[in-house]
């Protein structure tokens, strides 16, 4: 690989991308081919094709067991990662008839399996691993990763970093939006005409929980509450429900973000060991009702004081469930919760690998891609680093 490669992909203005993503859930990658024209903000951002690689179960295996791991776990699923994703582009590319030189660059993401933001229990610290340079050797791409080490620099919590993708997607010139992203987490971004006023935060669980109890269910083969079917079933544990939204992060003040050491395996385990005589049904509709509880708390104590909120758009694989979806809009009632359109489908289904292209994008550009009102970070950086 050139650097003459890469400094032709910095000089164009109008570029063909690949977004690399796994979330928390770790189950797979996610991947989005785009293109993207013009200059910030007046970015227009086109999803030209999605893949999707899943994860064998020795690999969850393995994905999973790090975060306890040894340092030489961690060294081997840095490469590991790294593999499946140029696979998952190598894959893709073979199946469209593609060659490297038709894309300009990679942003990848990798995977997190660690992340102290500020004022956590240590130094401040984040992990995505899936080394970049790797995936720029097997796939012959320049790859744009870590993108998250640069906000945490300056200051920041290194997430959430999609709002710059919001606003550039979804701004509109004489009104306030809510985009509301339901993966293993919950984050909204508040969409203002102007970007110094972009608010972001995770409000707390929303698929982590679901997940967790949903695979307790006998007989339920998929591992998850398909469309809110399972949980409709079941009735609601009020004293699980009162331990759960009793967690600090819930009621704690944004900027701020979520992940494993909040709501994770660990702590899902804690409640299920001790309501474990509960019927699996009442422990999963008691999930998704936290889901939801917390989701509507963090509107009515951090967004609508502050923001006059048009409506709000619930993007994600949560918003398929049709349990927590009902509760959300009986609990934020008479605000105006929105459907996805059948263009908004597509890209909500592969948004965090539409949003690491773009990231990547301004990355190239020389433009900044975290906001701080978000993060929390002194400044707006540059995020990523380069692999040739």
């Amino acid at each position: 690989m050139s650097m003459e490669r890469l400094l032709a992909s910095i000089a164009k203005s109008n570029r063909r991308l690949i977004g690399l993503m796994s979330g928390m859930s770790m189950d797979g990658v996610d991947l989005a081919f785009v293109q993207i024209t013009g200059v910030f903000p007046e970015l227009v951002v086109e999803l030209i094709a999605t893949h999707y690689r899943p994860y064998n179960e020795s690999t969850k295996a393995v994905l999973f067991s790090a975060r306890e791991g040894t340092v030489r776990d961690v060294c081997q699923v840095n490469f590991l990662v790294a593999e499946e994703f140029a696979n998952c582009v190598n894959d893709f590319l073979s199946s469209r008839q593609l060659s490297a030189n038709d894309i300009d660059a990679i942003g990848s993401h990798g995977q997190s399996i660690y992340h102290v933001p500020p004022g956590g229990d240590g130094v401040p610290s984040t992990l995505q691993v899936g080394f970049p340079s790797l995936i720029a050797e097997k796939t012959g791409i320049p790859t744009v990763g870590n993108f998250r080490v640069r906000d945490m620099a300056q200051g920041g919590q290194g997430a959430p970093l999609i709002p710059l993708v919001d606003y550039i997607l979804y701004r509109q010139s004489d009104r306030t939006i809510a985009l509301n992203n339901l993966g293993s987490i919950s984050n909204v971004t508040v969409v203002t005409p102007m970007l110094e006023n972009v608010v972001a935060f995770d409000t707390g669980p929303a698929n982590m929980p679901i997940d967790f109890f949903a695979q307790l269910i006998p007989g339920n083969n998929s591992k998850i509450d398909l469309d809110g079917n399972w949980s409709a079933r079941g009735r609601i544990v009020q004293p699980l429900l009162e331990e759960m939204m009793a967690i600090p992060f819930i009621s704690k003040v944004p900027p701020k973000a979520a992940g494993y050491d909040e709501f994770g395996p660990r702590v899902l385990r804690g409640f299920h060991d001790k309501y474990k005589q509960e019927s699996p049904l009442d422990l999963l509709r008691t999930g998704v009702e936290f889901s939801a509880q917390s989701i509507a708390n963090a509107y009515k104590q951090f967004v609508l004081p502050k923001y006059e909120i048009d409506y709000i758009t619930f993007t994600g694989g949560g918003c398929y469930n049709k349990t927590l979806m009902n509760r959300i809009r009986e609990l934020l009632f008479p605000l105006d919760i929105r459907e996805l359109s059948k263009q908004d489908k597509e890209i909500n289904d592969s948004k965090e690998a539409v949003g690491f292209a773009v990231l990547a994008n301004e990355t190239l550009s020389g433009r900044p891609g975290n906001v701080t009102t978000a993060t929390g970070a002194r400044k707006a950086v540059v995020l990523g680093e380069l692999a040739p």
